[in-house]
């Protein structure tokens, strides 16, 4: 069979146009507000994935499949942009759709030359797909878990001794959104608010909240095994208490 067989239902320069008008639209749509981006990233990846479906059939089963889901997470981190859905599961997560595609379609791709080789790529294939989809639709709960572990594993004794004072008891919830979950805006703005009531001027207050305005939250592939976060978060907890002590020791300078 010659290479022309492949291009049966499309000539190569509509499919080379729709790559690069695909690839533009990917590129551009970040700029864009982030719903927006998402839905027109979806389209700059999954209709060239369809073309090429049709055109390299070989391999038609990989990009039909990454095509499906591409447009699927796609469209669902669309709607968490727009705030139609709750959460940030799909957006932070969205590239495992496409890579989940490709991986279910190389299930179907005919491979039986290989024998015991070829069957054993194809249940690899099958496995890893099933896997990535899996631990997208069990995303949330996981994260829940985790938190839970966490929490569980705290030393509960720091925040016993640092809130005994009836002004830091007021930043005890903002404390702990940070050194449970990571989330510095809370105890940014509480530092900021009573710093300022407080008379400190401005560069006192930067210097006192320098090191968690520099902090960087860890973050995870979708692929990354469920006790290895656990692990590595328990180490984030520590390292965010740590900062936490830093603050404290400034402000009483």
């Amino acid at each position: 069979m010659g290479t022309s067989a492949y291009y049966l239902k499309f000539q190569y320069s509509e499919v080379i146009s729709a790559i690069s008008i695909g690839i533009s639209l990917f590129y551009i749509a970040p700029n864009l507000p982030e719903g927006i981006a998402f839905l027109l990233q979806g389209l700059g990846l999954g209709i060239p994935m369809y073309l090429l479906s049709n055109v390299i059939e070989p391999l038609r089963p990989m990009f039909h499949y990454a095509s499906i889901l591409t447009v699927l997470g796609y469209t669902l981190a669309s709607l968490e942009g727009f705030r139609i859905l709750k959460g940030s599961v799909f957006r932070e997560n969205v590239k495992a759709f496409p890579i989940a595609g490709l991986l279910f379609g190389a299930y179907s791709v005919d491979i039986s030359n290989l024998g015991v080789v070829g069957f054993l790529l194809r249940l690899f294939s099958l496995i890893l797909s099933l896997y990535l989809i899996s631990s997208l639709a069990l995303l949330g709960i996981s994260k829940k878990s985790e938190e839970e572990v966490i929490v569980g594993n705290l030393d509960i004794k720091f925040f016993e001794k640092s809130f005994e004072d009836p002004m830091l008891k007021e930043a005890e919830d903002a404390v702990k959104e940070f050194i449970v979950k990571g989330d510095k805006a809370p105890i940014i703005t509480y530092i900021a608010f009573y710093g300022a009531q407080a008379g400190l001027s401005r560069e006192r207050i930067e210097e006192i909240i320098r090191p968690i305005l520099n902090y960087r939250r860890r973050e995870y592939s979708i692929l990354t095994p469920k006790w290895w976060k656990v692990m590595m978060e328990k180490r984030e907890v520590k390292r965010r208490e740590e900062l936490i002590k830093g603050i404290l020791r400034r402000l009483e300078r």
